[in-house]
């Protein structure tokens, strides 16, 4: 059965409420997990509206949310998120590049580079998981390694992402060549001011004035993602 816009709506109007402002975890994956149910159903049916829910309204979401997460973190760089929430973010990008594959296909350059955008999308979520996999091995080695690793794949997977969205051509209205322009240069300046917020945390206590500006900072560039 297709789903009507307004119950469309109602559901973006939940999920965006329960997984920004919510602060219970269980709460925030089953509606996420909900969300993923509502792509399949949207991919199975090949609605017109798959890569406006999929595409730009589920990844907007997350990225929201978790510009809550750092701005609440006393470390400000590096994003931290059970490692269950990673896989259920990898999961709804596969589902993503599902719903492109079934919906578009490949039959122009612009769908290859939305295929990049989103292997990109899943590859930091699981990364932002990773650290709660090795808290619970409680290798202090392994630990060290994985954040020593993150400090430099996080930014350069969001600045790749950003150079994707900053020069491929998807829709050649201004309007649409304008949004993917700013978002391409947004990503990117978030890319460099997570590096410099994880640096800066690394070498100065996480309540000095420094930090905090860089944390304030970053957490803005996250949130400011999604609304070109």
């Amino acid at each position: 059965m297709l789903l009507a816009y307004w119950e469309l709506l109602l559901a973006c109007c939940t999920i965006f409420i329960v997984v920004v402002f919510s602060s219970r975890p269980r709460l925030v994956g089953g509606v996420l997990f909900a969300g993923c149910a509502i792509l399949v159903h949207l991919i199975l049916l090949q609605q017109k509206v798959v890569g406006s829910f999929g595409g730009h309204f589920l990844p907007g979401t997350l990225i929201v949310r978790v510009g809550r997460v750092v701005l609440q973190s006393e470390e400000g760089g590096l994003v931290h998120i059970p490692f269950a929430f990673a896989v259920v973010g990898a999961t709804g990008f596969g589902l993503i590049i599902v719903g492109e594959l079934v919906t578009a296909g490949i039959s122009h350059f612009y769908n290859w580079v939305h295929l990049m955008m989103y292997s990109v999308g899943a590859a930091l979520s699981l990364s932002m998981g990773m650290e709660d996999v090795t808290a619970r091995t409680k290798s202090r080695v392994a630990a060290v390694r994985v954040r020593n690793l993150r400090a430099v794949c996080d930014p350069l997977l969001l600045a790749a992402s950003g150079a994707l969205q900053w020069t491929h051509v998807h829709d050649q209205l201004p309007m649409a060549v304008m949004m993917h322009t700013t978002l391409g240069k947004l990503l990117v300046t978030l890319a460099a001011v997570q590096l410099l917020s994880s640096l800066a945390h690394e070498r100065s206590p996480a309540n000095g004035g420094a930090c905090t500006i860089l944390r304030i900072l970053h957490a803005s560039c996250w949130v400011h993602v999604p609304t070109p």
